[in-house]
Order: structure tokens, then C-alpha cells, then sequence
């Protein structure tokens, strides 16, 4: 009794090896060569304010860089149509000096001359990405949930009199919700390209305006924290890790 109960679990183990093996290595031809596994995404783009207001217009679009950590399970079929991520982005905008110069007062004269240092935008984000089965292309919708921190940086203004002075606005910190779309393309291998568009609501709406003295804004313009919009355009390589 014992023999058989031997045989007959190798003869299972051989039956169920095969058919293991074959979802594993499965290939779903509407994937665009998409397999079961992680995913590094490195890629570079442009952030710009959409509707800004408070501190946030006294800064225009820059660049920005990330880095994405991202899974996706095996299936019967392939591969699952959701995958998850995490990731780390770093953006600089530059001081917008004619809008600065139109919302803040000094205290004596009128602002003849702008410039600062560029703003920064820290952000970690977690993703869910969801894959559209189609031939030769990978379309993607992806939601997000994370945490931002924004730090502008210090404005060095001149005014008509001659007078010179400086303005700093708070750093602003708070969660982030996002939603967006891309295109995945397989080029060689573990190699793909990507690009995608993204808007972002950052949850900033606490604090004050600006933390050094020397002037106030006009009708409150510049010194009221408001909650974030951003829109995101990136494109970049995602490579395939592990064997």
C-alpha cells in the first residue's frame, strides 16, 4: 500500500510539474512582451502647476526624475493585468519673477528685478497599475497614494528705490492622490520604453504663506497655502529585473 501511495504521488508530481512550469513561462501575446516579475522604471520628464494658486504660481514648469519599483504576477495566462509599485521622484521649478513681482508688496518702493533659487518637490507614491490587453502595445491606466513635500526656494527681489530684501515661503508637506495614463513599448529583451501623463492633488492646504518679513501680498495672493495640482509628463526605460 505503501508503494503504490509512493507512485502514485511521483506520478502527480510529474503530471502537475509540466503544466507549473508552463504557466510560469506563459507569454501572453497581449502583453507586448510583458512576463510575471519586477520592474525597475527610470524616467525623466516635465511637472507643471495646473491652475496654480497661493505660493505655488509664483513657480513654473521644470524638470523632474524617478525611480519606480514595480510587480507584476504570473498567471495561466501570462501575466496579471494589475501590477503594483512604488517609487521616489524629485522635481525643480524655477522662479516665475514677473508673477512674483506682481503679488508681492515690499515694504518700501515697487519690485524692479526678481530672482530665487528653484523650488523643490520631493515625492514617494505608491501605484497600481492596470494593462489594457492589446496586440503590439501596452496601454496603462495607474492610480497612485503618497506623500509630497514642497520647499521653495529663497526670492531675492530689488525695488525701485534701490532697496534689496528676501522672501521664502513655507514648505508645504501633505499626501498626494494621482491618475494617469501610459503606453508601454517592448524594444530588446528586458527592455522597454514607456511614456505617460499623470495629474496630481497634493493635500497642502495648511500653514502659512511667507515666513520671512519685508513685505505682504496683494490681496492675499502669495500667503494663503492652498491644496496642489500638478500634471506630469515622463517617459523613460523599464527594465526587466531578476532571471
Amino acid at each position: 500500500m505503501r508503494s503504490r501511495l509512493i507512485v502514485a504521488f511521483a506520478a502527480a508530481s510529474l503530471a502537475i510539474a509540466p503544466l507549473h512550469a508552463q504557466i510560469v513561462t506563459a507569454v501572453d501575446p497581449y502583453a507586448d512582451g510583458l512576463i510575471g516579475g519586477g520592474y525597475l522604471r527610470l524616467a525623466g520628464g516635465v511637472v507643471s502647476p495646473i491652475h496654480p494658486s497661493g505660493t505655488l504660481r509664483d513657480w513654473n514648469r521644470g524638470p523632474m526624475a524617478s525611480v519606480i519599483w514595480e510587480n507584476w504576477e504570473p498567471s495561466a495566462r501570462g501575466v496579471s493585468r494589475t501590477g503594483f509599485g512604488i517609487g521616489v521622484s524629485y522635481t525643480e521649478l524655477p522662479l516665475n519673477g514677473p508673477v512674483f513681482a506682481g503679488s508681492f508688496i515690499p515694504a518700501t518702493g515697487t519690485i524692479t528685478a526678481a530672482s530665487g533659487k528653484d523650488a523643490s518637490l520631493f515625492q514617494v507614491e505608491t501605484s497600481v497599475r492596470w494593462r489594457i490587453p492589446v496586440r503590439y502595445i501596452m496601454p496603462s491606466i495607474g492610480f497612485g497614494f503618497g506623500f509630497l513635500s514642497f520647499h521653495p526656494g529663497q526670492i531675492t527681489y530689488t525695488t525701485s528705490d534701490g532697496t534689496t530684501g528676501s522672501a521664502r515661503s513655507q514648505t508645504r508637506s501633505g499626501a498626494e492622490f494621482s491618475i494617469g495614463g501610459g503606453l508601454d513599448k517592448q524594444i530588446a529583451g528586458r527592455v522597454a520604453i514607456f511614456g505617460e501623463a499623470i495629474y496630481e492633488y497634493g493635500l497642502t492646504g495648511l500653514g502659512q504663506g511667507i515666513a520671512e518679513p519685508g513685505g505682504t501680498c496683494a490681496a492675499g495672493q502669495c500667503d494663503v497655502l492652498k491644496n496642489m495640482t500638478l500634471g506630469t509628463v515622463r517617459g523613460g526605460l523599464r527594465l526587466r529585473l531578476g532571471s
